[in-house]
């Protein structure tokens, strides 16, 4: 980039070819030459053999190549090739079509070789495979040894030939239909199985030889004819010469047509396109292309036209949007250029670094005052509002032309030449002018000169905001400034801007070294674009809009075009050439003429073409190449496996939960240009910052259904989001059954634990308790032994003793005899008491059986030799195994003693009975049942008789119910919670 001294051009790379030619094609009113761009792939690059015979694009956007060396896929970067010795049936392949499984099926001079996932398959069919074509509906259809034949299960049927001709050409039409040339007699169409004749040769065709049939885009129904000499065109109507190539005189041996509808021609000696004028351009040794023979022309699916060469490789034809005017009418145009402008004519003005400055007019190039400018730098040329043209000379200062003659408006300065040069200018729209002199700012109108302060830094460019604001860029930063004074310093890092531009509110800075800056004049954002933006350098040295507001930047390795993304409020960079012109451009030299960019570089100037559509199939591909599966084992070797078809979900073990998956994106028309993002959904929240790494690895993946999303992004637009389903399947001990496996048995092993230490428990409490039971009748039986031999033995001894004093005694002493009988009888009634707490201190009464014939031994006792009739119903032999406590044993035995008692005392009766009643609960009710006298329960229920056998019923829980009646005998029933079975 020249600022004050010139800087060497950048070498170009020896992959891009400029091709300089003179085409009288003008610019605006103007006739330069101009530089095609072709870029070149080679044996150098990785092809496999430098003849190339035909082209395909497969679905992934892949371009696969048929040499004579084998076969070769290229995406854009590096080539991947196949040959005899990788499988193949020969190296040459003269065709090449994809089937709807992707395998990419090859005809070459020996039959069909078959390439899937890697792996090559053959069928030797001993005739040379010449072409090979898929359907719309998918069917592949092939012509070998000159018949027609469709593959069926990888197995050639041949048809039954309609004309008895070889077929010399097949191709489909836009919509998918087949047609096939047969020499000598005509074109024949396919409909459904059948082939049917679509067209019959005049007699003037017959004798022809076409060689390759082409459907035209730009005309339905119709299309081309190529023979060796002559290319036809037309429909089924009838053929004619193609009038723009009819006078060529060339050997044809391909034609291809470009999105435009452009047809070309692929010659012996180069090749022609015929433009919308029906006009000719001719690439050939002359103009840089190449004099060799064009095998196949091809058009991609991003538009890009692909030439192949004799001995030379593969040509992709960059287009004509980027012209280097290195020569006018022969007159050589390399200059370092500084400036450009138009003035009210139309007459281009250029500026340069040590050519002085000259003037353009459509016809030759005149150089402006040579006398005193020649060899002289020119820091700007600017024109007014009124068309005048003001420049500025090294060690001449500032002069204008008003259209008719050069006058020099003011000198330079007397400071050093640094400080002295005007180097901006901007014309205000007040009719004043701002000039930048080195670190000097001045304002002119009507002859009057101020100078502006408040500011740091040499001055680089101007520009008007509106009518009161102007915006000044300094080395040092930028400044605002309204009223002819400085208001406002942006908050940027200090940095060196040298251009500026408007784009709403967005204030757009071109810097050395920072890139492309916008800055929002309304909120104060900034946004910055770099080279980690597709930018191919950090410095920018010039900016322009073209009508279609799209931006221009000259840098200092080439030019770039962005366009701004209101969705995303951001420009993006777009990428329409794979190998763009590595060139330095010139601090401000630009200019939007005449439906061109024009870029001042350090080598001239380059016209770049601003009315050019948008290529509508200028996007990226993608899709995944490979998964890599690592083993969680150290013992086990990694698995390599390769996507499966769509629809496929594939399934991968808990063991290979580390994968590494790789993808390509395919972009021919600029692969450097390409960035990717991803996510993984199941694990990632969502796309990833666009990065250029074509492979990503996740590790320790948890086991789950996941779906990898891909997509490539070039030139602003995004490919399409390719999808990988898999399912990581968990390990058995992951699984929702084996969670609640172990879950329930976990459960299972408390409960069993709980049950186990609970029954130990109770068997250590029922050991204790049979311990303490077993004691405690060791206890009741020596207590009831003792107690039978101390306290029987001294009853009976008393018994004895009484009886004895009682036969000492004199009969008539009957007052003795009575005490005596009292004290014998008292004994006896003592020693019968004691017999009720021996029973009961006795382990052998702790059952009810027992204690229902104690009760009837104390009742048949109590009653014996009173007149009263007692009965005990219901005691079963059943009852003995129930085993009751003593506590109850002796609250029954006395209940039941208080109430007999109370019968005989009180009830007067005849009758008593005592029944044992089951209950439908199972429990035992003790029933006693006299016909006595009767009582009022409400006055009897205050004696102590019944509140004591209330008490003792509620000491083992048992519920007392009286019905009497006076007069009408008495029943007591005890509710019992003694539980009987049968």
């Amino acid at each position: 980039m020249y600022l004050l001294c010139p800087v060497m051009l950048t070498r170009l790379p020896a992959k891009v070819f400029l091709i300089s030619f003179y085409l009288l094609l003008a610019i605006g009113k103007q006739v330069p030459a101009q530089t095609y761009s072709f870029t070149n792939y080679n044996l150098k690059d990785g092809l496999p053999q430098s003849q190339v015979g035909v082209f395909y694009q497969d679905s992934r956007r892949l371009l696969w190549l048929g040499t004579f060396g084998g076969l070769s896929c290229f995406n854009g970067r590096t080539f991947t090739s196949y040959s005899k010795a990788s499988g193949l049936l020969s190296n040459m392949v003269n065709c090449i079509v994809e089937d709807t499984t992707h395998r990419i099926i090859v005809g070459s001079d020996a039959g069909l070789s078959i390439l899937d996932k890697g792996r090559i398959s053959n069928l030797d069919l001993n005739e040379d495979v010449t072409a090979l074509k898929k359907t719309g509906t998918g069917e592949v259809w092939g012509v070998a040894g000159g018949r027609i034949f469709r593959l069926i299960n990888d197995k050639p049927v041949f048809v039954k030939p309609v004309y008895n001709a070889s077929v010399t050409a097949m191709n489909t039409d836009q919509a998918g239909r087949l047609y096939a040339v047969c020499k000598g007699q005509g074109i024949l169409r396919l409909s459904g199985t059948e082939w049917r004749p679509f067209y019959r040769f005049k007699a003037a065709e017959q004798g022809l030889i076409f060689r390759r049939i082409l459907f035209d885009e730009r005309r339905k129904h119709h299309f081309f004819l190529l023979s060796r000499k002559m290319i036809f065109h037309g429909s089924a109507a009838g053929v004619r010469p193609y009038a723009p190539l009819a006078a060529t005189d060339s050997d044809f041996l391909s034609i291809g047509q470009d999105h435009h509808g452009r047809l070309w021609a692929g010659t012996q000696t180069g090749a022609y396109r015929v433009t919308a004028a029906d006009s000719l351009v001719r690439f050939n040794g002359s103009n840089g292309f190449t004099d060799n023979l064009v095998y196949d022309i091809f058009r991609d699916a991003e538009n890009n036209i692909w030439l192949s060469s004799f001995s030379q490789g593969i040509y992709k034809f960059e287009g004509d949007g980027y012209i280097r005017m290195n020569k006018v009418r022969g007159r050589d145009a390399e200059f370092p250029i500084s400036a450009m402008a138009t003035d009210s004519k139309g007459v281009l003005w250029v500026g340069t670094f040590n050519k002085g400055v000259f003037r353009y007019n459509g016809r030759e190039i005149i150089p402006v005052n040579p006398s005193a400018f020649a060899q002289s730098s020119v820091y700007f040329v600017s024109a007014d509002k009124k068309g005048r043209i003001w420049m500025s000379v090294h060690g001449r200062g500032l002069w204008m032309h008003d259209g008719f003659r050069l006058t020099q408006v003011m000198k330079p300065g007397r400071e050093e030449l640094t400080k002295s040069e005007f180097n901006s200018i901007l014309h205000a729209t007040d009719g004043g002018i701002w000039l930048g002199r080195g670190r000097e700012l001045l304002y002119h109108k009507d002859g009057l000169q101020e100078s502006v302060k408040g500011y740091n830094g040499f001055v680089s460019s101007l520009l008007e905001l509106d009518r009161n604001r102007i915006a000044l860029a300094t080395t040092s930063g930028v400044y605002l400034l309204s009223d002819r004074k400085v208001r406002q310093r942006l908050p940027l890092n200090k940095m060196n801007v040298l251009a500026m531009r408007r784009y709403g509110s967005q204030l757009l800075l071109a810097t050395l070294g920072d890139g492309l800056l916008s800055y929002d004049l309304t909120t104060g954002k900034v946004e910055r674009y770099a080279t980690t933006e597709g930018l191919s350098s950090n410095d920018i040295y010039s900016l322009e809009f073209d009508p279609q507001k799209r931006l221009w930047l000259g840098t200092g390795r080439g030019i770039e075009k962005l366009k701004f993304d209101p969705r995303s409020g951001r420009f993006n960079v777009l990428c329409d050439q794979a190998n763009p012109l590595v060139i330095e451009c010139d601090q401000g030299a630009i200019l939007n003429y005449g439906g061109y960019m024009l870029i001042g570089t350090t080598a001239g100037v380059v016209a770049c073409r601003t009315d050019q559509a948008e290529n509508p199939g200028s996007r990226p591909g993608v899709h995944i190449t490979r998964i890599a599966l690592h083993s969680s084992g150290s013992a086990e070797r990694d698995s390599l496996i390769y996507i499966p078809e769509p629809g496929e979900k594939p399934e991968f073990r808990s063991d290979h939960n580390h994968l590494s998956i790789r993808f390509e994106g395919v972009f021919l028309t600029n692969p450097a240009s390409v960035r990717y993002q991803y996510m993984l959904v199941g694990s990632d929240d969502g796309f990833n910052q666009p990065v250029t790494n074509e492979e990503v690895e996740y590790s320790n993946l948890k086991p789950g259904h996941y779906v990898f999303r891909v997509r490539a992004l070039a030139g602003g637009k995004a490919s399409g989001i390719h999808e990988f389903a898999f399912y990581v399947v968990p390990a058995f001990y992951e699984t929702w059954w084996f969670a609640t496996s172990v879950a329930l048995a976990a459960v299972l092993l408390i409960y069993a634990g709980l049950r186990l230490y609970f029954k130990r428990k109770e068997r250590k409490r029922r050991q204790l308790e049979s311990i303490t039971r077993a004691e405690k009748q060791r206890i009741r039986t020596q207590t009831a032994e003792d107690f039978h031999d101390d306290i029987g033995n001294k009853l009976t001894r008393i018994t004895v003793l009484s009886e004895i004093l009682d036969q000492k005694l004199e009969p008539e002493d009957s007052e003795r005899k009575e005490l005596v009988r009292l004290i014998r009888q008292n004994a006896g009634l003592l020693y019968s008491g004691t017999k009720d707490i021996l029973w009961a201190l006795d382990p052998k009464s702790d059952n009810l059986l027992e204690i229902l014939n104690h009760v009837a031994d104390v009742g048949q006792e109590l009653f014996a030799h009173t007149g009263i009739v007692f009965q005990m119903e219901g005691c079963n032999e059943q009852y003995r195994k129930v085993r009751l406590s003593m506590e109850v044993n002796r609250n029954l035995s006395l209940i039941f003693k208080e109430i007999l008692n109370n019968i005989l005392k009180h009830a007067a009766a005849r009758h008593v009975r005592i029944r044992v009643v089951k209950t439908a609960q199972n429990t035992l009710n003790l029933e006693t049942e006299d016909d006595g006298a009767g009582f009022d329960t409400r006055s009897a229920a205050r004696g102590n008789g019944l509140r004591n056998i209330r008490v003792r019923c509620e000491r083992i829980h048992s519920e007392l119910s009286i019905c009497s009646t006076p007069g009408k005998g008495t029943k007591i029933t005890i509710s019992t919670k003694i539980r009987v079975t049968n």
